[in-house]
């Protein structure tokens, strides 16, 4: 549940809204070569057909990348593209950003992708907030729909902005 993801407490005093300590953003490993994704899941089916290599993962999926870390209760992973489907307790955690949804779809070669019923956590303020979706149709743009946005802890802030495009 991403009622829990309370705001991250920058080194600044922020009287109105002091966020919890309780916050530990999973450890991303920026050390893998670019392009690499390891991948890990109860179930893992390779299948090729008409030269188009896709890998099926079901459940407790990890794919971990330099970048982010992506866990779903289920996932479809296009090789050739970098495409993936997800479903199920969707979680991206990248260098900007951790999310919660539940359901989506992104891109691991260029960022784009879009996600549903997601909450998310800036990394590097205490803006977080909830959407009802988020889409990235550029690695430079993202754009949240019927969102909320606070820099206090959820679920109960006490002031946040409600707008329908952000």
């Amino acid at each position: 549940s991403l009622s829990a993801l309370p705001s991250l407490a920058a080194d600044d005093d922020w009287s109105l809204c002091p966020a919890p300590a309780s916050y530990r953003a999973p450890q991303l490993h920026p050390n893998l070569p670019l392009g690499t994704l390891q991948a890990y899941a109860d179930r893992l089916e390779s299948q090729s057909i008409n030269g188009q290599q896709r890998i099926i993962l079901d459940g407790n999926v990890v794919l971990e990348s330099h970048q982010e870390i992506v866990q779903a209760d289920h996932a479809d992973f296009d090789r050739n593209s970098g495409n993936m489907l997800l479903d199920g307790n969707v979680q991206m955690h990248s260098t900007e950003m951790d999310m919660y949804a539940s359901s989506g779809s992104y891109s691991q070669s260029d960022g784009i992708g879009g996600f549903v019923d997601a909450q998310y956590q800036l990394r590097n303020t205490r803006g977080n907030g909830f959407a009802s979706s988020i889409a990235r149709p550029s690695a430079e743009v993202t754009v949240l729909d019927q969102a909320v946005y606070t820099t206090c802890a959820v679920p109960q802030p006490e002031w946040a902005i409600h707008t329908s495009r952000l």
